[in-house]
This record gives C-alpha cells, structure tokens and sequence, in this order.
C-alpha cells in the first residue's frame, strides 16, 4: 500500500489497534482505531485494489465501530474528501459529514 494511503487511514499512529480480513493467507483489508478523546474512536480502512468492490471495508468497519461506541460515545471515520469509495463506505453504516480536518505538512 502507498504511504498516502497508510497515513490516510491513521496506520502511521502508533496507539491504533488494527483488525483485518485475510483471503488466502494475505491480508485483504485493514482497519485502524486510533485515539480521539482519549478513547479508540477513529476508524480508518485499507484495501487490496484486487479486493476492492466486495464488503471487506464496510465489515471492518462495522466491527470497529461496535467494539469502540460504547465506550468512546462518538466515533470518527477517516477520509479524504477526495476518496469517493471510502467516503461511500462511511455512509453505509449511517456516517454523515460533519466537518473536515486540514492538514499542513511543513518542509524543514
């Protein structure tokens, strides 16, 4: 996977825990929870281009979001605005955009 994609979905964050789904012995699919609030409440996805269009985000997601709400309260789902089939993804299970987060990478 690119490192675009990893730091999109929150894999750089070291306190996530991660969940996947494997086809074949290699992981398909990622999820990631990272902190928000001092609870697992961001969601953030991976998936194989090849096992892309078959449900194994939107079940990742289900699944993060069932273990985190009741304790977290809120849950956040991590995308680009640019990313169509993520962002289809978060309305399946009922997110609706709220606001956005900008990002400032500076050189040095």
């Amino acid at each position: 996977m690119r490192d675009s994609a990893r730091a999109e979905g929150g894999f750089a964050d070291r306190d996530g825990v991660v969940y996947g789904v494997e086809e074949d012995g290699r992981l398909a699919a990622a999820g990631n929870l990272t902190p928000f609030r001092g609870h697992l409440a961001d969601v953030g996805l991976l998936t194989r281009p090849a096992a892309r269009g078959r449900g194994l985000a939107t079940q990742i997601a289900v699944q993060m979001i069932g273990d985190a709400l009741p304790t977290a309260g809120i849950i956040r789902y991590r995308a680009l605005v640019t990313n169509a089939p993520s962002l289809a993804i978060a309305r399946s299970p009922g997110f609706a955009g709220y606001g956005q987060n900008l990002i400032a990478r500076l050189g040095g």
